[in-house]
């Protein structure tokens, strides 16, 4: 991960667009992974709700 990130910032420091567009993604791919895990929590929790009723 930090590897990773220290190339991406590497490449970033010679294109100012691809760090934006970067910065962008791992933005939205939190957003995307943040939701995704709430969702399946309130699933979860909706099922358990269910069964034990």
């Amino acid at each position: 991960m930090q590897v990773g990130d220290c190339y991406a910032r590497h490449m970033a420091s010679k294109n100012p667009y691809l760090e934006y567009a970067n910065g962008g993604l791992s933005q939205i791919l939190g957003w995307v992974v943040t939701l995704v895990f709430v969702g399946c929590l309130l699933g979860l929790a909706f099922a358990a709700f269910l069964i034990l009723t």
